[in-house]
C-alpha cells in the first residue's frame, strides 16, 4: 500500500506541480493533508453508525484521493482505471473510489471519500484559479 501511495504521489504531484507550481502545490499538499483528515472525522462524527468513528485511517491516502480530482478535472482525457477501462477524467475519481472499495473492501471508505471531498472543494472553491 506504501508502494503504490508513493508512486501515485510521483505520477500525480508531477502532472499537477507542472500545472499549478512548486509552491502552490506545497501548499496545496499541506492543506490536502490538514482538510481530507479533518474531513474524514466530521464524516465519522455525523454518520449514525458507530462503525466509523472505529474505523483506522492513516496515510496519505486521502490526500491522494484530492490530488487526483485536482488533476483528473483539469483535463479533459480519458483515463485509464487499473488498465482495464477508460473513463472520462470528470468521473476518474469517484470510479476509483468505488473500485477500491470493491478490490480491496477493508480500505477506508471514509478517508478516500474525504480526499475527494476535499479535491471538490479546492476545484470549486477557487483553486482552479491557480
Amino acid at each position: 500500500h506504501l508502494g503504490v501511495n508513493m508512486l501515485s504521489t510521483v505520477a500525480l504531484g508531477r502532472a499537477l506541480e507542472k500545472r499549478i507550481g512548486t509552491m502552490r502545490m506545497g501548499a496545496w499538499l499541506v492543506v490536502a493533508t490538514l482538510l481530507s483528515g479533518t474531513t474524514h472525522c466530521a464524516l465519522a462524527f455525523a454518520l449514525p453508525d458507530p462503525r466509523y468513528m472505529r474505523e483506522h485511517s492513516l496515510g496519505f491516502s486521502g490526500v491522494l484521493f484530492a490530488l487526483i480530482v485536482s488533476e483528473t478535472w483539469r483535463s479533459n482525457s480519458s483515463r485509464s482505471l487499473f488498465g482495464m477501462v477508460e473513463v472520462p477524467s470528470r468521473y476518474y475519481p469517484l470510479a476509483a473510489l468505488v473500485a477500491m472499495q470493491v478490490v480491496v473492501p477493508n480500505v477506508s471508505l471514509l478517508g478516500h471519500l474525504s480526499g475527494l471531498l476535499v479535491g471538490a472543494l479546492e476545484y470549486y472553491g477557487g483553486g482552479a484559479g491557480w
